[in-house]
C-alpha cells in the first residue's frame, strides 16, 4: 500500500511540475509557449509598423537626393552653348530686319536667326540628348577599337529634346545614311583623314566605346548647325529587347512586309513585339531597295512612339524603374549620362506630352552609288542620302527656336 501511495504521490507531483512549467494537463499544445510566441509576433509586427514610416522616409530622401543631383548636373550643362546662328540665318534678311526695327548691331542678339522675314531666338532651356542604336551583338566594348572598326555602325540616330517650359518632348530622326564629314582615327587615336561619307560610320571609325560616342555626338551636332547636345547614349540592339520586355512589350501595326532572320511579318499585320522579334521590326531592312534606311526609320519612329507610352506609365508608377532598367542593360550600352541624371530626366519626361507627331524625320534624296571592287561593279550599291537643307532648317526652327517680336 505504501508503495502504491508513493507512486500516486509521484504522479501528482509530476503533474504539478508540468503545470508550473506551463504545459496543459490535457496533453494539448503548450499554452505558455503559445502565449509567448503570440506576444513575440505582436512585438515584431509593432516594430515593423513603427519602422515603415522611417523606411519610407529614407527611400524618399534617397529618391529626392538622386533626382536633385541629376537635375543640378543636367541644368549646369544646359546653360552651355547655342547653335551657330550664322549657319542658319539669311544674312541679308537679318540686316534688313535689323534696320527696319531700328536696332543697333549691339541690340541684335548673336543667337537670333532670320528666315522668311521673321526673327527667331534659340530656346536655351532645352535639354538635348543623342540616342544611338548600334548594330552590335553582345555587350559593348569599353575600350576603343581603332584597328578593325568592328564596334558597329549607328543604324538608329535620334536627338531627343526635352522642353521644360511647356513640358513637351520632340525628337529628330537623323537618317543613318546622311552624307557628312566623317573623321577616321588611327591606332593612336588621332585623325588620320576625313572623308565625305554616311554619318553611321563615325562611331566605328572613331573606335566605338566612349571615344566613338563623343565623336558621333560632335558629328551630329555639326550636322544640326552646332546644336548643343548635353548627353549621349549608344545602345546595342540586345539592350533594346531587354528594355522592351521590361516595359511589357509593344504593339504595332506593320508598316511594310519583310522577311528577317528573327521572323517574318506582313504589311498591316498586328504585331506584339517581344524578345528578338523586336529586332525583326526595328533593325531589319531590304538592302536591295533604294531608300530602305528611310523606310526602316519610319518603323523605328512608330516603335519609339509605342514604347514611349509604355515607359511613361512605368516611370509614373516608379521613377526608380529607370535604375532597374539601367542595371539590366548596363553592359550593352555606352553613355556619358550618369544614373542620377537618368532618373531626373525620366521623372521629367514621364509628366510631359508626347505623340508620334513630335518625331520629325529629316528628309533628303537617296542616291545609289555602285560598289566597285578590283575596277569592276559588284552589282551592289551604297545608298547615300543627301539631306534637304531647307527641310533641315525648318525642322531646327520648329523645334529649337521661338519667334521674336521686333518693334519698328
Amino acid at each position: 500500500m505504501r508503495k502504491k501511495e508513493k507512486k500516486e504521490a509521484g504522479k501528482r507531483a509530476q503533474k504539478t511540475y508540468k503545470n508550473q512549467r506551463g504545459y496543459s494537463t490535457q496533453g494539448k499544445t503548450p499554452g505558455g509557449r503559445k502565449q509567448k510566441k503570440a506576444g513575440r509576433k505582436r512585438r515584431i509586427v509593432t516594430a515593423v509598423l513603427a519602422a515603415l514610416p522611417a523606411t519610407a522616409a529614407v527611400i524618399m530622401m534617397g529618391l529626392f537626393a538622386v533626382y536633385f543631383s541629376g537635375r543640378a548636373k543636367i541644368l549646369s550643362n544646359v546653360e552651355k552653348g547655342t547653335p551657330d546662328a550664322g549657319l542658319l540665318t539669311d544674312r541679308e534678311a537679318a540686316e534688313e530686319l535689323r534696320l527696319k526695327a531700328g536696332l543697333t548691331t549691339v541690340q541684335w542678339q548673336e543667337d537670333w536667326v532670320a528666315i522668311d522675314g521673321k526673327v527667331y531666338s534659340y530656346d536655351n532651356n532645352r535639354i538635348n540628348l543623342l540616342v544611338l542604336g548600334v548594330d552590335k551583338a553582345g555587350k559593348m566594348e569599353r575600350e576603343p577599337d581603332y584597328d578593325k572598326w568592328l564596334s558597329g555602325q549607328t543604324d538608329a540616330i535620334f536627338v531627343v529634346s526635352i522642353n521644360p517650359s511647356d513640358k513637351s518632348v520632340s525628337i529628330i530622326g537623323v537618317p543613318r545614311n546622311s552624307m557628312t564629314q566623317v573623321d577616321i582615327y588611327d591606332s593612336e587615336g588621332h585623325i588620320s583623314r576625313t572623308i565625305f561619307d554616311q554619318i553611321c560610320l563615325q562611331y566605328p571609325y572613331a573606335g566605338g566605346a566612349a571615344h566613338g560616342l563623343e565623336k558621333t555626338k560632335e558629328a551630329v551636332s555639326r550636322l544640326l548647325y552646332n546644336l548643343p547636345i548635353h548627353g549621349a547614349v549608344a545602345i546595342g540592339y540586345e539592350a533594346v529587347s531587354k528594355v522592351n520586355d521590361m516595359a511589357g512589350g509593344v504593339d504595332v501595326v506593320a508598316l511594310e512586309s519583310l522577311e528577317t532572320p528573327f521572323g517574318d511579318y506582313k504589311k498591316g499585320e498586328n504585331l506584339h513585339l517581344e524578345g528578338k522579334y523586336v529586332l525583326a521590326y526595328v533593325k531589319a531592312r531590304d538592302t536591295s531597295i533604294i531608300g530602305s534606311p528611310t523606310m526602316r526609320l519610319e518603323r523605328q519612329k512608330q516603335y519609339l512612339t509605342a514604347l514611349a507610352g509604355k515607359m511613361k506609365d512605368k516611370v509614373k508608377e516608379n521613377p526608380l524603374v529607370v535604375k532597374d532598367m539601367y542595371d539590366a542593360v548596363s553592359g550593352y550600352i555606352n553613355t556619358d549620362i550618369e544614373i542620377d541624371e537618368m532618373v531626373y530626366l525620366a521623372a521629367q519626361a514621364a509628366g510631359y506630352q508626347f505623340s508620334g507627331e513630335d518625331i520629325h524625320l529629316l528628309q533628303g534624296d537617296d542616291k545609289a552609288v555602285p560598289i566597285v571592287k578590283d575596277g569592276k561593279e559588284t552589282g551592289d550599291f551604297y545608298d547615300d542620302l543627301y539631306l534637304d537643307e531647307q527641310n533641315l532648317k525648318e525642322t531646327m526652327i520648329k523645334i529649337f527656336y521661338q519667334e521674336v517680336e521686333l518693334e519698328g
